[in-house]
């Protein structure tokens, strides 16, 4: 094993734009050690050197990676049978997806939300009641989705944000009908719940989250963060309607000027 990982470390050097075909390379690189390899160890290593060819490059060909890498080669992490791969998996598309802005943070969002909903998947026959120790892929993926709704409530397009506050609240739907599959994982419902408590609606009914202080990765207060005003003018609050989006609406939302708000709740 600790060969293979050795032969990863050098095969990761020829990956980068410099090299012919390099894209390509990251691809087999991907598909063979991390969805045809077995050991834990090596798929979560594959993982890593994605994780480092995407923040050396994605300022350039970000999305060009997320579309012929990452969806392809991380198709179906909600079926990984091992939870440390699963969770690997979930911290590098919670990255991305804070990290991107372009249409491919709906595929990202939407990988997520089969990780946060895979539990529930199953017929009621089946049902598999989880640990705290079973769903740490869960637990990081609805704190993600809680980092890149919060953010992207201050970006473009606004419909990132609005389908990430959906899946937050489909998990918390599916969970009152199928209580015992995680019943014990309140971190998961809490996480939620304590969002929705900190938002707040000014009085041009725009949402923020004026009373919280968001920290970087490493528990640094975030300044850019806070420099950002309290409330977004990009997303309000139906007050008179309560309006529901549907998925056409959502994608309209895209090509929506500059400036221009949506209305969530």
């Amino acid at each position: 094993e600790s060969s293979v990982l050795r032969l990863l470390d050098h095969q990761a050097q020829t990956v980068d734009p410099l090299h012919p075909h390099w894209l390509a390379k990251l691809g087999t690189l991907l598909n063979r050690y991390y969805c045809r390899d077995l050991r834990p160890t090596v798929r979560t290593k594959a993982l890593a050197i994605l994780s480092d060819v995407y923040n050396n490059n994605r300022y350039l060909y970000g999305t060009e990676m997320v579309r012929n890498v990452v969806t392809i080669q991380m198709e179906g992490i909600e079926l990984e049978k091992n939870v440390g791969v699963r969770t690997a998996a979930v911290n590098l598309l919670v990255h991305i997806a804070l990290t991107q802005k372009s249409s491919v943070v709906p595929e990202i969002l939407s990988m997520l939300e089969k990780i946060v909903i895979a539990p529930y998947s199953s017929s009621r026959d089946t049902l598999q009641v989880l640990r705290e120790s079973d769903a740490a892929d869960i637990i990081a993926a609805v704190a993600g989705l809680i980092r890149i709704f919060k953010k992207k409530l201050w970006e473009l397009p606004s419909s990132h944000a609005i389908q990430a506050y959906g899946i937050l609240l489909s998990c918390l739907e599916h969970h009152y009908r199928s209580q015992a599959v995680m019943d014990g994982v309140s971190r998961v419902r809490l996480q939620i719940f304590e969002m929705i408590f900190e938002m707040r609606a000014n009085l041009k009914y725009q949402l923020g989250f004026p009373n919280t202080t968001t920290k970087d990765s490493a528990g640094e207060e975030d300044v850019i963060s806070s420099m950002l005003h309290q409330y977004t003018p990009y997303v309000m609050v139906d007050h008179k309607h309560g309006q529901r989006f549907t998925a056409p609406e959502l994608q309209g939302e895209d090509n929506k000027e500059e400036g221009e708000s949506k209305a969530l709740l």
